[in-house]
């Protein structure tokens, strides 16, 4: 008989904090019945270890069948597990080793997966803890069938228990465990001193029109990493800007949490704190603020045009235009003779400075060719608009939508008909009319108050210096610029003239 080639496999569901010691704990018993059994203390090319990976947990995936069409599904996802499979079918490794077999497989078709490549492949499945484990018989095969399938079934009885008790907890407000949210310290509620400052900056950078590129364009060039220590980018940035917990609410699967009258919840103080020991280990506490509403880290209006920025032109999943950003004033400069917009394009260095100009794409059709500096005319209009804000007030307090308060009132109201309906004082006939008349209403408010929120966004900085303007990003002076310049005509100029005719720029102010 050939000799064995083994590989150990070992995997823990939750880790948070990276800390492999259930894992490494595994390994050891693992390498010690590989050794038991004749084999050779194990190197790290052949461990599989999979930290902080559920076998119960499934995911949405797209998956090609036997009969070759693709379709959605619903999977358990394990990289390494997957690997150690192939490397068996393959003959990497000829015989493996688990922890036990529920660290193998939670889900049948991960056990069946398994049982191919005994049966099949004529590798060797065993399992350090489980003496009975044994693949190759089919009373075997059965017995770990049912294991299995107990083992599931151990694992969705688990996970409707968390769900009620974070249900719960979603009612009255209360964090629950899960890694911090990124602004926050460990427990939850507490701002971090480093990282609030961050998530406020960057929230009113994007209301005042940076992009959510720039920013993780800005954190990546800072060093500034995710609570799991990854880096940012634009979905990853937009989905933490997105969660109303920087408002204060409490959320619950992506939405905010209502209390058993449906009443929005506001999150809370925990009933107790992390603490250390007087022996030095970590312990629980009392916490004296129990209940009390965490500080938001940013207020509702200001969160509210947060949301509106979000969905900018430059912010959604798509493809900016040609070169969005890129030059201070593409799309907004205009050819005089047809009036298309004229954007920017790349001719070459000049003493290791990148020329460009503004060119309009329509010459070849009409008969005239029109381009401009683009170096120059961006420094011109800088000028002129650094001119313009140096006797305007550009500081300006956010406008108040009127209808906030019978929008609250409405909201108020639905909640109070829904729960005078379940005490029994009210049937269903006479609250649901209600209901339907003033959640339409609702819906027209929120409607509206979108719109306002729209039509009056632009940029809420104080008076811009140029010091103020030399440190912004290209997607803020854009913003200024917008709210000033309806647009800028580029007139055609003289033959052979190397140096910038400033006669040819037309600026379109804005008319209030």
């Amino acid at each position: 008989m050939a000799e064995l080639v083994w590989g150990g496999y070992a995997r823990i569901s939750e880790d948070p904090r990276d800390e492999r010691s259930g894992v490494r704990r595994q390994r050891e018993d693992i390498d010690a019945e590989i050794v038991r059994r004749g084999g050779e203390s194990l190197d790290e090319a052949r461990f599989y270890l999979e930290n902080d990976t559920s076998a119960y947990k499934r995911k949405r995936v797209t998956i090609t069948d036997e009969y070759g069409e693709q379709r959605q599904a619903y999977r358990v996802i394990r990289p390494v597990w997957a690997q150690a499979l192939r490397d068996l079918r393959a003959g990497v490794i000829t015989a493996l080793a688990v922890y036990d077999l529920d660290r193998l497989a939670r889900d049948p078709r991960d056990l069946e997966d398994a049982i191919e490549v005994v049966q099949h492949h004529g590798s060797l499945i065993i399992s350090a803890t489980s003496a009975g484990t044994d693949l190759m018989s089919d009373s075997g095969r059965a017995m770990a069938r049912v294991m299995v399938t107990m083992a599931q079934k151990s694992s969705a009885d688990t996970a409707r228990r968390v769900a009620r008790a974070h249900l719960e907890s979603a009612h009255e407000g209360r964090p629950v465990g899960g890694s911090r949210p990124f602004g926050f310290l460990a427990d939850k509620v507490t701002h971090c001193p480093v990282e609030a400052p961050l998530v406020r900056k960057a929230a009113q950078d994007i209301i005042d029109g940076a992009s959510i590129r720039g920013i993780a364009e800005e954190w990546a060039a800072a060093g500034i990493k995710t609570v799991r220590g990854g880096a940012w980018n634009r979905s990853v940035i937009r989905h933490m800007l997105s969660n109303p917990r920087l408002a204060g609410w409490r959320v619950h699967q992506g939405k905010i949490a209502t209390d058993r009258d449906g009443k929005p919840v506001r999150l809370v103080q925990p009933q107790t704190l992390a603490v250390v020991g007087e022996d030095g280990k970590p312990a629980r506490a009392k916490n004296p603020r129990a209940g009390e509403p965490v500080e938001p880290l940013l207020d509702q209006d200001t969160f509210d045009r947060l949301q509106e920025a979000l969905v900018r032109p430059d912010n959604r999943k798509v493809k900016p235009r040609r070169g969005a950003r890129r030059y201070l004033l593409s799309g907004l400069v205009r050819c005089a003779v047809c009036h298309r917009q004229m954007y920017g394009n790349r001719w070459g260095e000049t003493g290791g400075e990148m020329r460009f100009y503004y060119v309009c794409q329509g010459g070849a059709d009409d008969k005239h060719a029109v381009s401009v500096s683009g170096h120059g005319t961006d420094a011109f209009l800088e000028r002129v608009v650094l001119d313009r804000l140096a006797v305007e007030d550009m500081e300006r307090p956010a406008p108040e939508f009127s209808g906030d308060g019978r929008l609250a009132q409405v909201k108020e109201a639905i909640t109070e008909l829904m729960s005078v309906h379940r005490t029994g004082l009210l049937s269903g006939s006479v609250v649901f009319p209600q209901v339907q008349q003033l959640q339409e209403e609702q819906e027209r408010l929120e409607a509206e108050r979108g719109e306002f929120i729209r039509a009056t966004a632009g940029p809420t900085t104080a008076r811009v210096t140029p010091e103020v303007w030399a440190g912004m990003s290209t997607d803020k002076r854009r913003a200024i610029v917008e709210t000033l310049i309806e647009a800028v005509l580029i007139h055609p100029g003289r033959q052979r003239q190397n140096k910038l005719d400033y006669d040819r720029i037309e600026v379109v102010w804005r008319q209030d």
